[in-house]
């Protein structure tokens, strides 16, 4: 009689079956059906075969496991974040792999612990089949992250353009606000990616929780020409009382090219350089304390006080 290969172990190696199903030993993975070893069968993260395929990027193991009963659904153990196969398989972009799991039942509304959809894992890495296939699917494409976030604000915010595009044309909410009131136009980069919002209906000038507009968080220069283009106001004054000079010029990152603009319309346009927030504050006074030290320098000689 044969001996029965234990859990983990095959043919007396220190290789654990998860190893390789990972490493894409279909041999392996034979041998452990044909023994009728435990399908389902975690390792210490409590990661299944089926995991390990996926992982791998195994599509005939993934099959071959899935037609002897591995569960589809089976979540693992893994810190930070418990994980199904199906969520793997998205994050990573493996298209075949996630059309045998849903063929097999995998359950599309699973969630990560932080709420995220299997949409906005396809969105992080850029994945536009794979999100393309899931919204066929019938995907919620508005469901937000414990923290707000939709799929499109993710898109928007790291500058795809495409997968914007596609959210946008399936349906997507662009001015679902985040917890903090930030819509798919605040953190954005790409003026491209400005006009498609506008096109679909974005409230250039939906105001976040604190007041402030997505004028407020432009991150180029071109965007911001974009928004100003779209119909973006300057005027707009937050809660604590400070004008976009004055969050432009209490950046402590440095200033951009979009601040200078923004002084040169404010001069332009005559307002008021040396407007006093809630705390009696200048424009001229906060970059003195951001240190920024040359456009502090700029306001001084068009007139700028603290």
């Amino acid at each position: 009689m044969r001996k029965i290969i234990p859990p983990y172990r095959l043919k007396y190696t220190k290789k654990s079956i998860h190893q390789y199903i990972y490493d894409g030993e279909m041999a392996a993975l034979e041998e452990w059906i044909a023994r009728s070893l435990d399908i389902n069968v975690r390792d210490k993260n409590g990661q299944t075969l089926l995991h390990a395929a996926v992982h791998g990027n195994h599509p005939e193991m993934v099959k071959l496991l899935l037609g002897h009963g591995a569960d589809v659904n089976a979540c693992s153990d893994e810190v930070p974040y418990h994980t199904n196969p199906i969520q793997t398989a998205v994050y990573n972009g493996l298209l075949d792999i996630v059309e045998l799991l849903i063929a097999h039942g995998a359950d599309i509304t699973v969630k990560t612990d932080n709420q995220c959809t299997l949409l906005h894992l396809a969105v992080f890495n850029n994945h536009l089949d794979v999100a393309e296939y899931l919204l066929a699917r019938e995907a919620d494409i508005d469901d937000p992250a414990d923290n707000g976030v939709t799929p499109l604000y993710s898109a928007t915010m790291h500058g795809m353009y495409e997968m914007s595009k596609l959210l946008l044309e399936a349906g997507a909410d662009p001015n679902a606000a985040s917890d903090r009131g930030f819509t798919p136009l605040f953190d954005i980069s790409s003026p491209e990616i400005v006009r498609e919002l506008v096109k679909y209906g974005a409230d250039i000038n939906k105001q976040d929780y604190h007041g402030e507009s997505p004028i407020f968080y432009v991150n180029s220069l071109e965007a911001f020409e974009e928004m100003l283009n779209s119909g973006a106001r300057l005027d707009i004054v937050s809660d604590d009382g400070n004008t976009l000079l004055h969050h432009a010029a209490s950046s402590i990152w440095g200033i951009q090219d979009d601040a200078y603009r923004i002084a040169e319309l404010f001069i332009e346009r005559a307002m008021d350089i040396n407007v006093r927030n809630r705390k009696g504050q200048t424009p001229l006074k906060l970059a003195i304390k951001a240190k920024n030290v040359e456009f502090a320098d700029f306001l001084r000689e068009h007139g700028g006080v603290c």
